[in-house]
Parts: structure tokens; sequence; C-alpha cells
């Protein structure tokens, strides 16, 4: 199931007729249902007694709903009507039921509350089977104010893939993990055509296919990227600010005149921070502002090592309370080990930094020694064969590793020498930031090896519960 929003818009009327009567649609509108929604208003078509079919539309009456609702609007607002289009895949259909409880579902996700008002019909003539959505943006409360459309689109795919899961509908790709979802003017006229030639698309369109082009074996550094899409006919323009340090990118598709903002091709990906943060392109101006054209930077004294990644094997339990924790950890399917969960080390961070760093220097710690002693003390928690990796956090995660969910900051543990924040050590703020951890070892399966002396496991505690539960 996809999702679409349209340009909002200043009257109601010419988006009804478009719906309903199919005014100026792409396809022809003859299979079309009205659905409902949170109006008063009935169904527009008047309809064959005996057959059935159409015989007439009238939209006068949700039309002077909407607008009776949207004149009590005192802001400064100008469009206060909506346009959103649910569409299954070829080949899948739901039920009217199933239909009205999806897009009630999809409404309120989208702030439409029982406030507004809005309606929707199916529509069963083109490839695929599809519900327009027409609402009034002002809510029926105090002051009439609009709905909220910040992040609407992410809101509302996080919807569409619970309804995917529900309905057993076939999953769609999250927008932040593909190149495509965005078509232009042209592509939506042409059908949605993913092969039409450069010429018939927009720049922005030729940079996210480029990128997807490149992705396929992904650079690791910034200077890498850049000579990437150079060789793909895509120039690049590092934006700086006035001590000459990184603050965006844009990009122009050779021969063209425009440049287009990183924001603007793909802002959840594309944008100088999004490459760095989430796509996991390493920039080091030291190592990387040469071959940019950037002022050259002197490479910072080390103090040892800042951050790193640790990968620990999960077991089906383990990764059942990871799921349930509530944490965002970044987890992979990972070939020949299974589900593999990273943990992210921050090491010398505030807000102790001045101090872990004057005991770094004091103790001349290396990258090396501080990953031995966490590999210790995470064998310990987990079990040796389960640590299957520590390394630091500039080290690219290999291509054949499947992500299953990524966050765009996974769940980091500071880390200074062995003192944590707020005076806990690592082992005990490991063991309870870990606690989904799966507590059963070989010596003994009830005993927890980080407990206290004589301290009851969750295991034991659960089978004295069972046995005072019995009669």
């Amino acid at each position: 199931m996809i999702h679409k929003k349209l340009e909002f818009s200043v009257g109601c009327e010419g988006r009804l007729n478009y719906v309903y009567r199919g005014d100026n649609h792409e396809h022809e509108v003859v299979m079309v249902r009205h659905l409902g929604g949170n109006i008063f208003s009935g169904d527009p078509f008047t309809r064959d007694r005996e057959t059935g079919l159409v015989t007439g539309v009238d939209v006068s009456q949700i039309q002077a709903e909407m607008e009776a609702q949207a004149s009590m609007h005192a802001g400064k607002g100008e469009k206060l009507y909506g346009h959103y289009v649910l569409s299954l895949a070829s080949g899948e259909s739901l039920t009217e039921s199933q239909w009205l409880h999806a897009v009630t579902e999809y409404m309120e996700a989208m702030g439409y509350d029982s406030s507004t008002k809005w309606t929707a019909a199916i529509h069963d003539d083109s490839g695929n089977q599809h519900v327009h959505l027409v609402t009034c943006r002002v809510k029926n409360k105090p002051n009439y104010p609009l709905v909220n459309d910040s992040n609407d689109y992410e809101k509302g795919f996080t919807t569409i893939r619970e309804l995917e899961d529900r309905f057993g509908l076939q999953r769609v790709e999250s927008p932040d993990q593909n190149w495509g979802k965005e078509y232009t003017k042209c592509e939506i006229k042409a059908g949605a055509d993913r092969s039409a030639s450069d010429e018939d698309v927009d720049d922005a369109v030729i940079i996210r296919r480029r990128f997807n082009d490149i992705w396929k074996n992904k650079p690791a550094t910034m200077p890498d990227l850049i000579d990437a899409l150079k060789q793909r006919g895509i120039e690049t323009n590092i934006r700086t600010n006035k001590q000459g340090d990184p603050t965006g990118i844009n990009y122009r598709v050779r021969g063209r005149k425009a440049w287009i903002s990183g924001s603007k091709v793909k802002s959840t990906r594309t944008t100088w921070g999004k490459l760095i943060s989430k796509e996991g392109i390493n920039y080091k101006p030291w190592r990387d502002n040469p071959a940019l054209g950037l002022p050259v930077r002197e490479k910072p004294e080390s103090t040892g090592p800042e951050s790193f990644y640790a990968f620990i094997k999960l077991t089906q339990y383990q990764h059942k309370r990871l799921k349930l924790s509530g944490k965002k950890h970044n987890v992979y399917q990972v070939p020949r080990k299974g589900l593999v969960v990273r943990l992210d080390f921050n090491f010398l961070m505030s807000p102790h930094q001045r101090k872990a760093k004057a005991l770094a220097r004091q103790m001349q710690l290396t990258t090396q020694a501080v990953i031995e002693a966490l590999r210790m003390i995470l064998e310990g928690l987990f079990g040796k064969a389960q640590v299957i990796g520590l390394h630091e956090n500039d080290w690219a995660i290999p291509k054949d590793w499947q992500p299953q969910y990524e966050f765009e900051n996974g769940h980091a543990f500071g880390v200074s020498e062995t003192i944590v924040a707020d005076g806990l050590s690592t082992e005990q703020f490991l063991n309870e930031e870990t606690s989904w951890r799966k507590r059963v070892y070989a010596d003994d399966p009830n005993r927890d090896p980080l407990a206290a002396p004589g301290q009851k496991t969750h295991r034991r505690k659960k089978a004295n519960q069972k046995r005072a539960a019995k009669p």
C-alpha cells in the first residue's frame, strides 16, 4: 500500500467532482463507490433501482458541509482543503468495511480527529484499487485551528506499515530506505513510468536515480561519494560557513543550470548531515578537505578512541525482548551468524569529557586497550561466542549485512575508562541497559553471573510466583 498527499486547495468543489464524477481524472471513473467518512451528508450517487448503475452524482451536500466548517476559520490560511490517496498493489483488494477501518486509522494518524470533516470514495477502474480522501483542514475546536501537516508523510507511512501487516498486504519500502518514492508531475502523467528517459523528468529525480545506482556499491568516504557522482554526471557544491566548515551540499545535473539543495533532492538522505549521520558516509576534515577543495585542517591530537561499535549475536529470545525494550538498536542479518545487534559506545563524552581526556593522557590509553577491556566485559555479559566484533565507528558495515531496522542514532553507551555517568561502573551500566539479553548460562541456567550473591533472577522469581499461585 502506498499513500500520496496532493497539494492543498482553496476550494473543495473541484476536488469532490474529480473524485466522485471523474472530472479531469487520469482514468475513466465508472466503478466508484462512496465509502463515507466523518460527515453527515449521505451517498452523493443516484442509482437505478433495478440495475444499481449510477444515474447521477450530486456532491452539493458534502460541499456545503465542508464549506460551512471551513468558513469558521479566522486565521490566515487560504488552502483549507486536503486530498489524499491510498493505493493497493495490482491484484490486491479490500472490502468496504476494511477500507473504512483503514482510512479512519490513516486520517487519525494524519491529524484528522472527530472535530474535522472528511469523505472517501473507492475507485476500481484503474489497474489497482485505491481510495481518494477529500478533507477540510479546519478543526471544530476553539479558534478553529488547521490540522498540523508537519511530517505527515512519515506519520502516514507508519500507519501504512501497520495496515499492511494487519490485512496481509504487500509491503512497500520505507521512504527513508528508497530513492524513488517522489514522482514528478510529468512522471505521474506518464503513469509513473520509472524507465522514462532523463529528459522527461526533473533534475531531482535524475539525481536520486544516480544515488540509487551508486548505493549498489556504496562509497565509504565523502570524497569517494563526490567522485562517484561526478562520474555519473552529477556536480556537487559544498556550502560552508565563515570558518570554512561544511554546512550543506547542492547538486546539479551536468549541462543544466539549476543547483538543487540536498533537502530538495531527498531531505531524509541526501543532505550533508544525513549523508554522514544516517547513510554512514565517513568524513574527516583533516583527511578529506584537500580532496573536497575545502580549507586544510590539522589532524586533532588523539587522546584515545572516541566511539566504536560492538556486534552481539542475538538469540530468538533476545531479539524478542529487544523489540519489546523500547530502545532503538540497530539490528542486522549477518551471513552464517544470524541476527546481530550493534551497540554504540561513546568514549570521552560529556559531562565528564575534560576529566576523561586528562585521564586518557595520563594512562596513555590506546584504541586496542579499550576494545580489549570492553570485549572482556561483553563476553562476561553475553558469552564469548556471542561477541562477533568490536570496531571503531568509521568501520564500514559489510555489504552482505542486511539491515533489519536501522536508526539514525542507535542506543549509545557512554564509557569513560571503567566509569560511566552518575558513578555507575561499565558492568553495572550494561547490566541495566541490556536487560533484554537471555539470562541462561551453561554452568547454572538459573544464575545471572552479574547478579549480587543470593539475588534471585527473574527466572526464579517467575517460578516462585507460579508455585504461589497454585491452590
